[in-house]
């Protein structure tokens, strides 16, 4: 993905006090838009890519904290700040189960933990969970330290919680949803009475990710002539994932904007799927 820098002309450096201030960091990027929220409306998205194959702590901490300082729009002081992360390094946690001083322990049953490492919760609010993960040390400071108003998600919780909203309690129809970065994909399936299934998919071609998400539609006995999938993140029209899956799944979605905000002109030129969880964020509890 090339790198993306459209404002708005009513966007007003002297104002963001009234503005919602959205992030998001991967392995493969950092982005930003803003809100005014007075009006409802989108009126900024930045996207700036790279790439880390593996996961260094400081390093990454360094690339992000480095694009923050050098941003005159990050560097304001706004009405609401959010921070999403993508990362695997994640578990699901049932409500009954969760217990906020065991989460080392959930989280080590999966994952191999070190001491750079701080530990955060989500409520998944409408799937009665918690997402458990764990993001480096210095990049929670540096973020705490430039936004103390901020609040730290999981890429997980708008991506699940918009859907569930949309779809849940709607139809007999079992939803499947897969939005995808460059290294993996998050899926989600979800059926009249709720979610079914959440997982993350690592993949490194367009085989890949088609087999597992078949593997799902096998494992799960959904009918590909009448599951639909709705594809978002760096999945298009033109994106290879997408020809191939066309063999085997009817009917193939491609995520919009949300129609709950508006959106300034410059949104255009975005594709209107690329960036849901960080639009969607705002929305986040």
């Amino acid at each position: 993905m090339n790198e993306i820098n459209l404002q708005d002309e009513t966007l007003n450096i002297n104002a963001t006090a009234s503005y919602a201030l959205s992030m998001q960091a991967g392995l493969d990027g950092f982005s930003y838009c803003i809100l005014d929220s007075s009006r409802n409306k989108y009126i900024a998205i930045r996207h700036i890519p790279f790439f880390f194959e593996e996961f260094n702590s400081e390093a990454f901490s360094e690339k992000i904290i480095s694009i923050i300082d050098a941003d005159e729009y990050l560097c304001c002081k706004y009405k609401s700040v959010r921070f999403v992360f993508n990362t695997t390094k994640y578990t699901l946690v049932p409500e009954p189960l969760f217990d906020k001083e065991q989460m080392k322990l959930f989280l080590s049953f999966n994952h191999e933990l070190n001491d750079t490492e701080a530990l955060h919760s989500n409520n998944i609010r409408n799937a009665d969970a918690h997402i458990i993960f764990s993001l480096p040390y210095p990049l929670v400071e540096a973020v705490y330290m430039r936004f103390p108003n901020s609040k730290l998600y999981h890429s997980s919780i708008p991506f699940i919680e918009s859907n569930l909203i949309r779809f849940k309690f709607k139809g007999n129809k079992s939803k499947v949803l897969a939005h995808a970065n460059s290294m993996y994909f998050d899926l989600i399936v979800i059926n009249s009475s709720g979610m079914q299934l959440y997982n993350s998919f690592s993949y490194k071609n367009a085989d890949d990710l088609v087999y597992y998400i078949m593997y799902i539609y096998d494992q799960l006995k959904l009918n590909p002539e009448e599951a639909d999938i709705l594809l978002s993140g760096i999945l298009t029209k033109n994106s290879e994932a997408h020809l191939k899956l066309k063999r085997f799944i009817r009917n193939i979605i491609f995520d919009k904007h949300n129609d709950q905000f508006q959106y300034s002109y410059i949104f255009n030129d975005v594709p209107s799927g690329m960036f849901t969880n960080l639009v969607n964020l705002y929305k986040c509890e």
